[in-house]
C-alpha cells in the first residue's frame, strides 16, 4: 500500500512539513510496513521555498530589506547559480507573520522588501525569477515593491505618494524613467495563490483585507485605491487587461505583471508540477492533502484543490484532513473523504495551542478506519 501525503501549512500554526510528518508517523503507527511518500507542498504563500527548493537545486540566501513595517528584517530566497533562477517567497518579506496583530495596518504596510529580494537576486546575476505571492500583510497593489526597483509614484502636483495602501487613491502618474535596467533582462514568472481580481467585490480589499486588519471603512478605501492603480496601469499601457490572481498577495499579482512583465499562473499548479506530484502519485492508494482552514477560498485554487486534481486525474481517492472545515457539499468536489481536526470555533488559542495534538489524533483515527476496513 502507498499513501502520499501532500498537505499546505496549517497557516499560522503549523508548516506544511510538521504537518506531513505529524500525518505519516500515525499512519505508520497502525499501518507497518507501508510505503508513504511525504510531500510538504504549498500554494505561493508561505512554505513555497521551503517545498520546491531542493527540487529545483537551489541553495537558499539571505538578504536584508525593508519589513512591511519599515523596518530592516533579514529574508530567504532560493538561488540557482548555474541557472541563473531565483525564488522570491513575497511572504518572507511582507508575510503576516512579520507583523504584530496590533500593528495589522494594511493603509500602511509596504510590500518594498519583494523588491528589495528582487533587486538582490539581480545583483547575484538571476536572469529568470519566480515570485510567489501569497500570505502578505500588505494591500498595497505592489507600490512599494515597484518603488524600490526604481518606480515613482506620483500624486497630481508631482510628490511621490506615501507608501502603503492608503497612497493609491492619490496616485496619479506612475514614472519608470529611474527603473534598474536590468528588469528588462529578466524573465518574471508569478506564482499567485489564488485567482481574484485586483478590486471589486471578490478583490483584494474586501476578501483578504480583513484578516490583514481593515474594517469594512478601511477596506473600502483600500479598495478605491486599487481601482486607481488598475485604471493608471491601463492608461498608461503597463497592462493590456486584468487578469485573474491580479489580487494576490494584496496586489502584488497585478504589480508585477505591469512593473515586471510577469507571467501569472497558479502558484499550487506550478508547486504540484515543480515537485512532479503527478509521478509521485503513481502507483498510490491514497493521496492525504489539507490545509488550515478549508473554506470558499479553497475552491479558488488553493493548495488542496489543485493537489486533489491531479489525484483524481490518476484516479486516487483523497483524504483531507484540516483545522477548520467551512464548506458543505462543495467539499466532494475537492475529497472522497474530508475530516475537521480542530475543537470548534469558540477558542481560536485553544485551537492554536493544541493543533499538532487534534491533527495527530484526527491522522490516528484515519488511519485506524483504513487498516480497520480498506487495507486490502
Amino acid at each position: 500500500m502507498k499513501i502520499v501525503v501532500a498537505p499546505d501549512s496549517f497557516k499560522g500554526t503549523i508548516r506544511a512539513a510538521r504537518v506531513a510528518e505529524i500525518i505519516a508517523d500515525q499512519f505508520r503507527r497502525v499501518l507497518p510496513g507501508i510505503k508513504i511518500v511525504e510531500l510538504p507542498l504549498a500554494d505561493g504563500g508561505e512554505g513555497t521555498l521551503e517545498a520546491v527548493s531542493s527540487a529545483l537545486g537551489m541553495e537558499t540566501v539571505e538578504a536584508e530589506v525593508q519589513g512591511p513595517l519599515g523596518e530592516p528584517i533579514r529574508a530567504r530566497y532560493g538561488l540557482n547559480r548555474t541557472k541563473r533562477k531565483a525564488l522570491i517567497e513575497s511572504a518572507r518579506a511582507c508575510g503576516m507573520s512579520l507583523v504584530p496583530p496590533d500593528k495589522r495596518n494594511p493603509l500602511k504596510l509596504s510590500s518594498a522588501g519583494v523588491g528589495d529580494l528582487i533587486r538582490t537576486a539581480l545583483d547575484r546575476g538571476a536572469e529568470e525569477m519566480i515570485v510567489s505571492l501569497g500570505g502578505s500583510a500588505t494591500v498595497d497593489g505592489g507600490l512599494g515593491m515597484a518603488k524600490a526597483l526604481g518606480y515613482r509614484l506620483l500624486d497630481s502636483q508631482e510628490r511621490d505618494i506615501p507608501e502603503g495602501g492608503g497612497g493609491l487613491l492619490y496616485l496619479h502618474r506612475i514614472d519608470s524613467s529611474r527603473v534598474d535596467p536590468r528588469l528588462a533582462g529578466c524573465r518574471f514568472r508569478i506564482a499567485a495563490d489564488v485567482d481574484n481580481p485586483l478590486y471589486g467585490p471578490n478583490g483584494a480589499a474586501p476578501v483578504f483585507g480583513p484578516q490583514k486588519g481593515a474594517d469594512p471603512a478601511m477596506a473600502a478605501v483600500l479598495d478605491r485605491g486599487l481601482q486607481n492603480l488598475m485604471h493608471l496601469m491601463l492608461s498608461q499601457e503597463l497592462l493590456k487587461t486584468e487578469a485573474p490572481g491580479d489580487g494576490a498577495a494584496g496586489g502584488l499579482g497585478a504589480a508585477l505583471r505591469a512593473f515586471c512583465r510577469g507571467e501569472i499562473e497558479s502558484g499550487a499548479e506550478w508547486v504540484c508540477r515543480s515537485v512532479n506530484l503527478d509521478e509521485q502519485l503513481h502507483g498510490a492508494h491514497l493521496l492525504i492533502t489539507g490545509e488550515g482552514k478549508v473554506d470558499e477560498q479553497t475552491l479558488r485554487g488553493k493548495l488542496c484543490q489543485i493537489a486533489s486534481r491531479h489525484a483524481r486525474n490518476q484516479k486516487v481517492p483523497v483524504l483531507l484532513l484540516c483545522g477548520i472545515l467551512e464548506l458543505g457539499t462543495e467539499i466532494d468536489g475537492i475529497a472522497d473523504f474530508a475530516f475537521s481536526c480542530g475543537r470548534g470555533l469558540s477558542s481560536a488559542s485553544l485551537s492554536m495551542e493544541s493543533a499538532e495534538a487534534d491533527l495527530a489524533r484526527c491522522a490516528l483515527s484515519c488511519a485506524r478506519l483504513i487498516n480497520r476496513f480498506f487495507r486490502d
